[in-house]
Order: structure tokens, then sequence, then C-alpha cells
């Protein structure tokens, strides 16, 4: 059995995926002034927040299931701010919610 495909899928997959993380990681760091004032779509936030800890993540559960709907009011704030947060809930309450289950 030759595997060397499923591992070159595997490598361009991961590949993307961290072009996508280093990507936004830019997008955030020169966004942020500091201010916060800035109008936040919390739905990317979350979705960035859990790109960056998607690999952390799946240590936990193989069942993440994310319902955001795409209408949500933005809200007043720091994008990295609340990013930050968001990174710090998710990577307490993995372990936490991996023992529950």
């Amino acid at each position: 059995m030759n595997k060397a495909p499923q591992l070159m899928d595997g490598i361009l997959k991961s590949s993307n995926r961290i072009t996508s993380i280093v990507g936004n990681l830019k997008k955030v760091a020169r966004s942020d002034s500091g201010e916060m004032d800035e109008a936040i779509d919390v739905s990317t936030v979350v979705r960035s927040a859990l790109m960056i800890l998607q690999n952390q993540i799946s240590k936990y559960s193989d069942n993440l299931v994310t319902d955001l709907p795409e209408d949500l009011p933005h809200v007043h704030g720091n994008f990295q701010h609340l990013g930050t947060g968001l990174d710090q809930y998710f990577t307490q309450c993995s372990p936490i919610t991996a023992r529950e289950n």
C-alpha cells in the first residue's frame, strides 16, 4: 500500500491551514490599533480563534460543533483583545469538556 498520496494530501492541507492562520494573524496585527471602539464581527473572532486552536482542541474532542448565526450584531471593542480572551477560554475549556464527555 502506497501511503505517499495520503501523506502529500495531509501536508498540503496542513500547509493551507497554516497559511490561513498566518494570514489571519497578520490581518489582526495590522488592524490592532489598541483602540476599544472597533466594530467587531463576533463570528469572525470565534472562527479565527477556533482555527488557531484547532490542533489543541482536536486532542480533546473530534466532535466540535459551531452554530454561529450569520446575522449576529457587531460589538464594540478590540478584535485582538477579544480573540485573545476567546483563545484562553477555549484552551481552558477543552480539557474540562473532554472529561465531562
